[in-house]
């Protein structure tokens, strides 16, 4: 047993929580700090993209003023913490897959280096697998050299043996409301276009629901067609950037990708006035967000 005189910690050290985070509560304490750290890292994204333009292949769902927005490096009102918290068990599902993954055998790579200077694409994927839906009499496809975020060259070889996979955690309404054949479209956008810049031609996107861990998958294959749509779309986004137009809003406030979306209060200043019913809500209602449709 270590000696008194080497604890980490006495009475001496204590400062209340709330002198940093004047919450009532703990979980509003939580909450305030990952907003907070949430828009610092934003600020100083926004300093870094002065610099230098970057699209995010995730960034596909969101509206066209939104992305340009981002590339230009408005940071927008901070956050939710509680929304912030989704986003972390998302990160936590991505890691706890990835590790089944690793476990199992089937791991090529965790995560690959997405590059592309014409479409200012700077980003990862999620996890590389053994393709097992590859026949033993198949032909090998077109060679493909994969390389991690470090720059490390992970895979060498026929771009039909492996397989990326694309993780989404979503909403239980979300999940039961998913089509039977097909994964929602901006996600098979997102897949299409890292099949466009690693040369691989199959995946999978693999959804669980965030309730019960339930899981649909769906096949996808490269789609030239869709590529072209995205990477025509990228293209144009960028260059408003470049020439600093801003696109205008394409969708009213009280749609829900309106609701969403990070600049609602720079796009729609007063979206949402005071209206004779909300005298007669509880502060709980009428302060209640709305639910996270993804």
């Amino acid at each position: 047993m270590e000696s008194i005189e080497e604890t980490k910690f006495t009475h001496e050290d204590y400062k209340n929580p709330q002198e940093d985070f004047p919450e009532p509560t703990l979980g509003k304490m939580v909450a305030s700090y990952l907003s907070k750290e949430n828009y610092n890292r934003s600020a100083q994204r926004s300093k870094e993209r002065e610099k230098n333009l970057r699209f995010y292949p995730s960034s596909l769902s969101q509206s066209d003023r939104d992305i340009v927005l981002g590339m230009l490096g408005y940071i927008g009102a901070p956050q939710r913490g509680e929304g912030l918290m989704i986003m972390e068990n998302g990160t936590s599902f991505h890691n706890r897959m990835e590790d089944i993954f690793e476990k199992m055998g089937i791991m090529v790579a965790p995560e690959l280096s997405l590059k592309n200077p014409d479409l200012c694409v700077s980003g990862r994927s999620d996890a590389i697998i053994w393709n097992y839906f590859r026949k033993e009499d198949e032909p090998d496809g077109e060679i493909i050299t994969l390389e991690t975020p470090d720059g490390e060259v992970i895979y060498h070889g026929p771009e039909n043996y492996v397989l990326l996979v694309e993780f989404k955690s979503i909403a239980e309404n979300g999940f039961y409301n998913l089509a039977q054949k097909k994964p929602k479209k901006e996600h098979e956008q997102q897949l299409q276009l890292y099949f466009h810049l690693t040369g691989i031609t199959k995946g999978i996107v693999y959804y669980e629901n965030k309730n019960n861990q339930k899981s649909k998958e769906y096949f996808v294959e490269k789609d030239d067609v869709v590529i072209k749509e995205v990477t025509t779309r990228i293209k144009r986004l960028v260059d408003c950037a470049r020439r600093r137009e801003i696109p205008k809003a394409d969708m009213v406030p009280t749609e829900i990708g309106a609701q969403f979306s990070n600049y609602k209060d720079l796009t729609w200043p007063n979206p949402n006035p005071f209206k004779f019913e909300d005298l007669f809500k509880t502060d709980e209602e009428f302060n209640k967000a709305p639910e996270v449709p993804f």
